[in-house]
């Protein structure tokens, strides 16, 4: 395989497992787990949607807060782990940046739109005062987010891959970004009752964006070299096979 398309073959699996991890971090283990220790009945879940019999606030605080564990998690694995490797780290790297901005976008969007994960059912001017808040949280996540992932990317994989020139920089930040928002459009397309709004939801592309601002923020001049930009074609095939059951399985949904 040609180093550069190994490369991006590279990303663009790390991108689709970032993904995959994200919605099964918000739907399975944020959703599904807060839902069962409710002693509620979990009635459907999808890449999309998720349904609970009765229906929940906590239910739904539960997949962001799962997202925040995960990304949180995975940021402070990469820290902290001593045996590094540029592909494993990346890809942690990409547990983490998804999944804390798929927290901070819960908070943005709800405030924006008054639906979503974070929204009571409040009287009018109480309901006002709520969703300013949750615009607040969700800027300040985002931008302390942020902030955080790019310290983690220079001292976590920069080091890692000797040199970085900027192209190559973007890319490895745009095609992941790529990867994860196809991902989650080809997967709802598995949706057995699919229709325009399953695709609505399943846009991620707004939600992921601050990663394609982590390279000017970074303002790297160097060059890397071939060797680093190599992956083995294991990666790419446990991105597909992963990718496939992740479709047939929560892309399609499951209903109980």
């Amino acid at each position: 395989m040609k180093t550069y398309t190994s490369f991006v073959l590279g990303l663009a699996s790390v991108g689709t497992l970032s993904y995959i991890v994200a919605d099964l971090s918000h739907e399975a283990l944020g959703h599904g787990i807060m839902c069962l220790l409710l002693g509620n009945k979990v009635s459907l879940i999808s890449s999309v949607y998720f349904r609970s019999v009765p229906h929940s606030f906590i239910t739904d605080t539960g997949g962001p807060l799962g997202n925040l564990i995960i990304g949180a998690g995975s940021a402070w694995y990469l820290k902290n782990t001593s045996a590094k490797h540029f592909w494993r780290s990346l890809l942690l790297y990409f547990f983490a940046s998804f999944n804390l901005y798929w927290f901070s976008w819960m908070l943005l969007y709800g405030g924006l739109s008054g639906v979503g994960d974070f929204i009571l059912a409040f009287a009018k001017n109480i309901q006002l005062i709520w969703r300013t808040l949750l615009i607040f949280f969700g800027i300040t996540f985002y931008i302390i987010s942020f902030k955080k992932l790019a310290t983690l990317f220079r001292m976590s994989i920069i080091p890692l891959a000797a040199n970085f020139s900027t192209p190559l920089l973007r890319q490895t930040f745009f095609i992941p970004w790529l990867a994860a928002g196809v991902a989650s459009l080809v997967a709802a397309g598995f949706y057995k009752s699919v229709n325009a709004g399953t695709f609505y939801e399943a846009i991620n592309f707004p939600m992921f964006l601050p990663v394609l601002l982590i390279p000017r923020y970074l303002n790297l001049r160097t060059k890397i070299s071939e060797s680093e930009l190599t992956t083995s074609i294991e990666l790419p095939l446990i991105a597909l096979a992963t990718f496939i059951a992740f479709c047939a399985v929560m892309g399609r949904g499951i209903t109980f």
